[in-house]
């Protein structure tokens, strides 16, 4: 499944840098895999942090000086097709701000009961 993600970046030639984070002992593996799909600019596979956000901040920290945007995909859902991730990135023009509040993903099928 992870290879579905890769291949749908690494096909975008808008896509410069590639920073795939995981798990430390998935490292060698997603370095393997990225290599044989990313043809073209950088590519870099991280170990990932204790949390999501720490996760994002490690692969944020690895990026380049000289990236000015940045989208952050999450592999729990890497059926990702191009045309999702150049709609993704529209809203990020000069003079936009930069990051927006995450939002969770999180869903309840039922609701949640209330305290009374």
């Amino acid at each position: 499944m992870a290879g579905w993600s890769i291949d749908a970046f690494a096909s975008m030639a808008e896509i410069a840098e590639l920073v795939i984070v995981t798990e430390a002992e998935h490292i060698e593996a997603m370095q393997h895999l990225a290599d044989e799909r990313v043809v073209h600019g950088r590519v870099t596979v991280v170990r990932g942090g204790a949390t999501r956000q720490a996760s994002v901040r490690a692969g944020l920290d690895t990026l380049s000086e000289d990236v000015t945007a940045v989208l952050v995909h999450d592999g729990a859902r890497p059926l990702v097709r191009t045309a999702d991730v150049r709609d993704g990135m529209r809203p990020v023009r000069p003079g936009m701000p930069r990051s927006w509040p995450c939002r969770s993903s999180t869903r309840s099928r039922s609701p949640v009961p209330t305290a009374r």
